[in-house]
This record gives C-alpha cells, structure tokens and sequence, in this order.
C-alpha cells in the first residue's frame, strides 16, 4: 500500500478546472448542447402500474456526452480542446478523435424519432391509450428534452387459448399449457409473449419436434369479445409453417467423423460403437468408447434438444478437439417414418503444448510482485482424454504499506496435476454414473514448494490430493477433496515469530491430512436476471482418520503432555467452515452495485490446540477491508503493543470471520471505470488467550468490535486485463480510542497529517469481489 499527500487535492482541482471549461463555445448560433431526456408519467387515473420508465427511456435517442464520474463531460472537453485544425496523426489528433468525442447536437426529428420510438415501447408494456407531449428546456446552448406521458389503464389479459387439438403439434401445445408464464389478470407486455413463443417451442424440441421455430408461432389479440381494456390471446400456427415442423423426429444414425476430410478419396475405417459409428483415415486420437460416454442421441428416440446441448457441451469439455461440429439432416431414405441423421465432426487440438507465463502477481495480504509459471500439457493420455499438466513457478513478492516494515516473500514451486473425464470409484463402472447431470472429472495432484518471508522463517511445504468435481449444471459445481494431504517442514524461523506462544505453535513442523468439500452456485451469465448470486461454501475436516488410527493402535503418543506424532511430526486436528455470498444488481449497461458477505469459523480440537498458520482467518488488504492494511485488524478488539505496529501482524489472525462490502461501480471513459465502496469486518478467536487481550468472541459485543472503512476506487478494465487502485480510510477502529469507536468526525481531508495517517492505497489486479 502507497500513500500520497497531495492526491486528493489534485483530484478536485483538476475536476474544478475541467468544469469551469466551456463545452458549448465552439456551437454555431442555432445549435444547441444536448444535455439528455426526462421522462414523466402522468397517469390519467389512479393506476396500480404505470410503464416502466427505464424500459422506455433506452429507446430515446440520442445519448448525451459521457461525463466523468456522472459530473464532467471529460471527452467533449477533449475533443475541444484539440482545436479545430487538427492534422492527420499525432498527439493532437490522437486526443479529438480517440480520447474526445464531438458534441452531440440537438436535432428535431430526434424528438419524433424518440416519440414514435417511446410509443411503440408503451405498446409493448400494454399501455395502447396514450400521448406523448415534449418540451425543450433550454439554459444558454444548452437544452434538455421533457417528455410528458399521459397514460389510461392498461391492457389485460383475460384468456389464453389454445388451438383445439387436431395432431402432434397441437397435442403437445396443449400439454405446455399447464406451465405458461402468461396467466389471466396480466397486463399484456409483448416481452412476455416472445418468452412465452419461446418456451413453447423449447418444449417441442425437446418432444421430437426438431423443426419447429418461434417465426412459426404467433398471437393473435381479441379485444371485440371481452370488456373494455381487457383482451384474450390466441395462439395460432403460421399458415407459412412447413409441413416438417408439425411432425415429430426420431434418431436415426449416430456417425462420428474423426479428423476426416470429405473432399479426400482415402480409404477409411468404420468402428461401430452401440448406437455409434465412427469413421476415421488413421487411427482415432480418443478411443471411441470414451466419445460414447459424451453422445446422449439414442438411435430410435425422439430427437431431443438437451441431447444436443449435452453432446456438444461435453466433448468441447474433453478439451481434446480444436472443433466441434454437429449438423443433423433429415432422412430421405425413408418414406414413411420421420428420420434424422446426426453427424458429428471432431477435429482434434495439438496433443501436447509448453507455454510461458509471466505475471504481476497481486494478493489479499497486500503483496504485489512478478512470477513466472513454466507449464507443459498432455491434453491426451493413452487416447482417454485425460490430461497431465506439469508446472514449475517461481514469484518474489513485496508489500507496498508504509505503517510496516518492508517484508518480502519468495516462493519456488513444482506441481503436477491429472484430470481424468470421469469418477475413478473403485470397483464401479462410472462411465455413464449421472452423465446427464453432470460433467464429472477426477483430479490427483502432487506439489512441493519452498517459500519464506524475510527475517521471519523459510519452509518447505508438500502436497498431494486426490478427489472429484463436476459440474451439476451451468450455475452449479461441486468440489470435493477425498484425501488432501500437506506437509510442512520449517527450515529456518527467527526468534521474533516466539514472541506469541499460539504463533509458535502455528508455524510449527505440521502434518495434515483431511477431507474438503466446496459448493459454488454462479447465475452471473445471466444477464436477465434482477439480481445475480454468486454463493461459495466449503468444509474441511482434518486429522480424524489419523486420530481414529491412534485410539485404535495406539500409535504415535510418547507424552501425555504431547500431541500425537505420524513420522516424527505432529498432525492437525481441525474443523474449517466459510462461506462466501454475493449479490449482482445492474442499473444499466454502466453501473451496477455489488454486494458481499464471507463469513467463517475454524475449530481445532483433538491433537491441535491452535489453527495451523495457513489455515487462520485474517482481514484487512485490497480484497478485503481496504482501509486498514492486511492483517492489521482484530482479533477483536486486541491492540498490537508498540513494539510489533510496524512488523507483519502474524498475531492477527483469528478462528472467526465476518465481513460484508457494498461497492458501486461505474463506467468513466472509455475502459477506465470507477467505484465507491463500504467494508466492514474483523476476526476473533474462539477462546480467550491472555496474550491477545480482547481477541476472544463474544455474542453480548462483537458488534462493538468491527471496524468500517470507505472509499473510491479506479479500474482500469481490459476485459483480460484489470489493473485496480482503491483509495480508502476508516471510519470507525473496532477499539475505542480516547473512548470513541466512529471516527467519522475526525476526517478531514484538509490535513495533510490526517492523510498521511488515514489515507491509504490498494494497488491490485482483478476485482475484489
């Protein structure tokens, strides 16, 4: 973390002076700046729903100059700035037409255009009885558009009907009806009725019906038959639908094309597979029977649409195949029997690759720094489509906080990792074990590092796992961890690390052997949806088994007054719970708020008297509580003494976690975007320890204890790439000082002795949350 003197000031200067900039002197004598649209609704009557004004404002056009942080229009006065006579490339040039942009000008058929625009848009949401009437707010060479809406009682729906059943196509129609999102009571809203056509012809893909589209659907409002503002639905076939489409579809043959070319005259093998044929010029680069395992069309059944997705979305998971094609074609040898045949091409990727990678590597503890990941992939394993992965890592980390003496951290690592596209259960065939819920893999991995901090210690760690995870559907996955195994060997530790009794024992020579299980729901690619969620939950047990193995053979126990010991090292015994939510809500296509709380609790027991170092709890840093530094926060409510403020904050760690943000993100310019944001948090231990006075939780006031911090933050967002700086200070310590918690009263941005001491700066890459 960095922190400036002078920051703020300049930033409020340079927004002063950009301000005080006219936007509007270069505007001939009738033009006008367009400084955008007000919509008002004036309901004729007491209406318990009036239009959405949001929905009907993204049809007004055209959209105003961008401003910087909703308050200067920064690329206007760029583009004016450049001057007039700009010539044809350099700095100049550079700044009219890539930073700025020219002014928008007012124009009158953009105001009808917008109200035939708006019209159509009340239409949609059922409002048919209404007016537009507009009004020019004009201020110097600037004007803003009023657009007063006068609406009646909207439109609704009284009943849906279907077509009588005559055949297929109506017979299944009339079985979708029980689930349709239009209901009787409704306001009449067109986006409802695409929703609807849609759905229905989900429904008939998945029955057979592989030609059926919505063009061939439609709706037809009756309003001559029922009550005034009121309407019923039909819903009818299109007298232009083709015959195909009221038939229902069955599969007829499966072929599977490896690497092959058409348009060669090779000679070619075939490999029949169950319902499978494979065709191949050379030997097949996945055996056939792992393809079979990813293909969900059954000869002789009903073409089904998820079949499709399925297939498709589990052989590109093979991460084999550089394409995936599958085309599916009507029968003609058939006459009397309706008939697809499903090709599936597979063209495969390069089997092996070596890849460099170089990195600024950024994290929750503050440290910022280059690595360098060497990585070689086998995407293939004796034609299974498991794949290895082998990795050498290297990365020298520093922290940027002046309230701590500088640390730096080095790690030197090696591991290997196997996917295999299935779960390994022994003694059972899994190949098809819940294929159409899930995409399954199982992962053995091996590890060994060597990392230290400066002056602090140096150790060796080993790891090796051994466990599954799939995936259940698109927003849902499972991890779990059977055996997870780590060593740590400390090489070196100073003699400052023995200043706490419980960090001694943390960084001691451990063994943990245990068993993890994380669920993740993620609905972000939901675009759709009001509100987005993003949920992580984990578990871990650790040192059960080995514990059981000990009462059982009374293994590994020299000393009463000693922890048990598996070869000459003792192991952890522990319960960890955490769980990480999120909530997405997007104003528009430029702003959004987002909200988080993680929240978790650590339990040794057993053979452990304390949590393992890297299994403790902390806060504090650039993706948690901005405003204080990382481990500078808690436990409780304890007070570092004088003598470790500056040192790393080893001793502030805790069993328990609570933390909640709340951030509002905004476009700037260009992929420059902004942010404010609350945090609030700390951790605490379970017990009380004499050592840290104030640390233990408690129900009665740990409330009393959370510390809360503010701020803004830059993000400059690449899509691949975001570089993020959050300025932040705190607004209330989770101890009194000189009685008082809150801190607010305190700020003050004039004192050049309050920022120094208050102000402080997260550099990081990737968003927080």
């Amino acid at each position: 973390m960095i922190r400036r003197n002078n920051i703020y000031g300049f930033l409020w200067l340079a927004l002063l002076f950009l301000s005080s900039c006219s936007t509007t002197r270069k505007l001939g004598e009738n033009q006008f700046l367009y400084k955008g649209d007000k919509i008002v609704i004036e309901p004729s009557n007491d209406l318990e729903e009036t239009p959405n004004i949001e929905a009907i404002d993204q049809y007004v056009i055209p959209e105003p100059n961008r401003k910087f942080l909703k308050l200067v229009p920064i690329k206007l006065w760029f583009y004016n700035l450049a001057g007039d006579s700009v010539p044809s490339k350099g700095f100049r040039n550079w700044m009219k037409n890539k930073l700025g942009e020219p002014p928008v000008i007012h124009k009158s058929y953009y105001v009808e255009t917008s109200k035939k625009e708006i019209s159509s848009a009340l239409n949609n949401q059922g409002f048919f009885n209404h007016s537009i009437q507009e009004e020019l707010k004009k201020r110097g060479k600037k004007v803003k558009i009023l657009y007063k809406i006068s609406v009646e009682d909207p439109f609704l729906v009284d009943t849906l009907i279907y077509p009588e059943v005559a055949d297929s196509l109506t017979l299944y129609l009339s079985r979708a009806r029980a689930k349709s999102i239009i209901k009787s009571g409704q306001i009449y809203n067109l986006d409802v009725l695409k929703a609807e056509r849609n759905r229905l012809v989900t429904y008939l893909k998945n029955n057979g019906f592989y030609f059926a589209s919505p063009n061939y659907l439609l709706f037809k409002a009756d309003t001559l038959s029922t009550e005034r503002n009121h309407m019923d639905l039909v819903l009818d076939a299109k007298s232009a639908m083709p015959n195909d489409a009221r038939y229902q579809y069955r599969i007829n043959n499966v072929l599977v094309y490896h690497d092959f070319v058409s348009s060669k005259s090779e000679p070619y093998d075939t490999i029949q597979q169950g319902d499978l044929k494979h065709i191949f010029i050379k030997e097949p680069v996945v055996k056939p029977k792992v393809i079979s395992r990813s293909v969900f069309f059954k000869k002789g059944h009903l073409y089904n649409e998820n079949d499709y997705r399925l297939t498709l979305q589990k052989l590109t998971n093979l991460n084999v195949f550089k394409f995936v094609n599958i085309k599916i074609d009507k029968d003609t040898s058939s006459v009397n029997q309706k008939l697809l045949n499903v090709s599936i091409f597979l063209n495969s990727a390069l089997p092996k690759s070596l890849s460099a990678e170089v990195e600024a590597v950024s994290k929750s503890n503050d440290y910022v720094g280059p690595g360098l990941t060497l990585s070689y992939l086998e995407r293939n394993l004796y034609q299974s489509a498991s794949s290895l992965q082998f990795n050498v890592s290297s990365n020298y980390e520093t922290q940027f906080n002046q309230s701590k003496r500088n640390i730096n951290s080095f790690e030197v690592g090696t591991d290997v990792e196997v996917t295999i596209p299935k779960l390994l259960i022994p003694f059972v065939n899994s190949d098809r074990l819940g294929s159409k819920k899930f995409r399954p893999e199982t992962s053995i991995t091996a590890g060994y590092s060597y990392s230290g901090m400066t002056d602090i210690f140096n150790l060796h760690s080993l790891d090796l796992s051994f466990g599954y995870n799939w995936q259940e559907t698109k927003t849902k996955t499972h991890e779990l961890d059977l055996v997870s195994l780590n060593y740590t060997h400390i090489n070196t530790k100073s003699d400052w690390a023995d200043i706490y009794d419980y960090i001694d024992e943390s960084l001691q020579e451990q063994f943990i052997l245990g068993l993890k299980y994380t669920f993740t729901f993620n609905d972000q690619h939901l675009k759709s949806k009001f509100i987005n969620t993003y949920f992580s939950a984990s578990s871990e047990f650790a040192g059960n088994t080995l514990s059981l193995l000990h009462s059982a053979f009374n293994f590994g126990k020299d000393y009463e007054d000693r922890p048990s010991e598996i070869f000459g090292t003792a192991y952890s015994q522990y319960a960890k719970f955490d769980g990480d939510l999120r909530l997405y809500h997007s104003f528009s296509r430029k702003s959004k708020i987002v909200g988080r709380v993680a929240a978790g609790v650590a339990i040794p027991y057993g053979n452990s008297e304390y949590m393992p170092y890297n299994k403790q709890f902390y806060t504090g840093g650039a993706s948690s509580l901005r405003a204080f530094p990382s481990r500078s926060v808690g436990p409780g409510s304890y007070v570092a003494p004088e003598s470790l403020q500056n040192t790393i904050g080893l001793e502030q760690a805790g069993d328990i976690k609570l933390e909640a943000n709340l951030e509002y993100r905004f476009d700037l310019i260009s992929y420059l975007k902004g942010a404010m944001f609350v945090d609030a948090g700390n951790v605490w231990l379970l017990h009380k320890n004499e050592e840290l006075e104030g640390g233990e939780f408690s129900f009665s006031n740990f409330t009393d204890q959370i510390a809360v911090g503010t701020g803004l933050g830059l993000r400059l967002d690449a899509s691949f790439f975001v570089l993020r700086l959050d300025v932040a200070f705190p607004i209330r310590n989770p101890y009194p000082i000189n009685g008082k918690n809150w801190v607010l009263d305190q700020v003050d941005f004039g004192s050049s002795r309050w920022r120094k001491d208050n102000l402080v700066f997260n550099i990081a890459f990737g968003y927080p949350f």
